[in-house]
Formats: C-alpha cells, sequence, structure tokens
C-alpha cells in the first residue's frame, strides 16, 4: 500500500493507493493552518478505515511545495519519519504537478496555480508525458496575475487553468485570453491527494525514490519573517 500526504495550503489530504493505481481510501479537509494538530489524527483514521497498520505500507508520498512553509514542513517530516521507520521508498512530487494532473485532458498545457501571499502566485505549467504522467514545460515560479496572464497567452494554441485562484485572477485571464482559455470546473480544480499517490506510484514503478536526507521542501522565497529580518539588517535596523 502506497500512502500520499498532501498538506501543501490550507486543503489537506491522505490518501492510500493499491500499487495497481486504486484508491483504497482519501481524506481531504479544509485545515487552515492547523496542519500540526490534525495531520496525525487524519492519518490515524484514514489507515484505521482501511484496516492499513504501518508495515503494509510499500511507498509514502508527499508534495514538496510549493505552498506553506509551515505546511509542507510538517507533512514531508511525517512522509520522511515513516519511510525512514519502516524503511521503505519516498517520493516528493511538486504540489502544481498534483494540481495540473486532473486537468491534464482540457489543454496542452494546463496551468497550474496556488496562492504565493501579496497578491501573488505559484505557477507552473505541464504537459501530458508518455507514462501517463505530466512533464513540466515552464518551472515553477511565483508572478502576479499579470505576469501570469501575460505567460499564458504567449500559448498560441490555447491552454487550461487549474489549480487554487479567485475570481479577480479569472476575470483577467478571460478577457486576456478568450476563447484561447479553458477554466478547470471546480471538481477538478480540487487537488487531490489521490492523484499524488498515481503521479508517486509511476516513479516508484520505474525504481526512481527519493534520498530521505537529501529531500528538501521546494519553497520558491523565504518565509516573510525572514524576509523581513534581512531587509531590517540591510537598513542596518
Amino acid at each position: 500500500m502506497i500512502l500520499a500526504i498532501d498538506t501543501a495550503t490550507e486543503t489537506a489530504g491522505i490518501a492510500l493507493a493499491r500499487t495497481d493505481g486504486g484508491i483504497a481510501a482519501e481524506l481531504m479537509w479544509h485545515a487552515g493552518r492547523a496542519h500540526t494538530t490534525q495531520l496525525h489524527p487524519s492519518l490515524r483514521h484514514v489507515m484505521g478505515l482501511t484496516g492499513t497498520r504501518t508495515e503494509d505500507l510499500t511507498g509514502v508520498v508527499a508534495t514538496r511545495g510549493p505552498g506553506s512553509f509551515t505546511g509542507i514542513r510538517i507533512g514531508l517530516a511525517t512522509a520522511k519519519g515513516l519511510a525512514l521507520g519502516c524503511g521503505i521508498p519516498i517520493v516528493g512530487v511538486e504540489t502544481l504537478a498534483v494540481a495540473a494532473f486532473g486537468a491534464a485532458h482540457l489543454g496542452n498545457p494546463v496551468w497550474a496555480v496556488v496562492h504565493a501571499g501579496r497578491g501573488q502566485y505559484a505557477a507552473a505549467a505541464y504537459a501530458p508525458s508518455a507514462d501517463g504522467g505530466l512533464m513540466c514545460v515552464v518551472a515553477e515560479t511565483i508572478v502576479s496575475p499579470q505576469e501570469l496572464c501575460e505567460m499564458m497567452a504567449n500559448d498560441d494554441g490555447g491552454c487550461a487553468l487549474t489549480g487554487e485562484f479567485d475570481d479577480a485572477l479569472e476575470g483577467l485571464a478571460r478577457e486576456r485570453m478568450g476563447q484561447r482559455l479553458t477554466i478547470a470546473p471546480d471538481a477538478l480544480r480540487v487537488r487531490s491527494a489521490a492523484n499524488a499517490a498515481r503521479l508517486g506510484l509511476l516513479r516508484l514503478s520505474r525504481g526512481d525514490a527519493d534520498d530521505v536526507a537529501a529531500l528538501e521542501p521546494l519553497y520558491l522565497r523565504p518565509p516573510a519573517a525572514v524576509e523581513r529580518a534581512e531587509a531590517r539588517a540591510r537598513s542596518g535596523q
């Protein structure tokens, strides 16, 4: 059984998948900023629903970012602990790849976004790969809504947009691209821990796992507190 943990944003998820790709159980909930207190009870609940024991796990998958600094750290630490304790392989998957996976059939490329704070988005673009997964065609970056729409408009054949975004970005993108833009329906925009498991299984099937010690979060920029401290240091305060 493969365990997938996604705590990258305020929407959290846990899934248990069989090695053939079938999903045994999935739990998704609005965690807000309570990942610390909610993840382990939720994990025990999902494993209890299926009668899964830690010794039944053959691999663990975790979203590694971008997203919430605290959320990513908690999810990745939990996954690493299980990988070490159970002696099983670990795979880190990008948050935006998981978001894009469910909408990959809507356009080529499909752009996935999550809120990055300060009126910005973390964004990346993907295309379907030959093995049924995704290949990244525009790497993860932090952009303003205007910059994102400009990047999407460069795709002459059109594209799809999915992930966590507000009505303002949707309106701006529609105005900029018109009929060349496909907006993923709400059901596909919800990032799924089951899709994290599927992406992880593709890598595990190739014998491609991460080194537990070397696997790091993908933050794209330092925490706001660090940036404020650096700004104070530069100003001599």
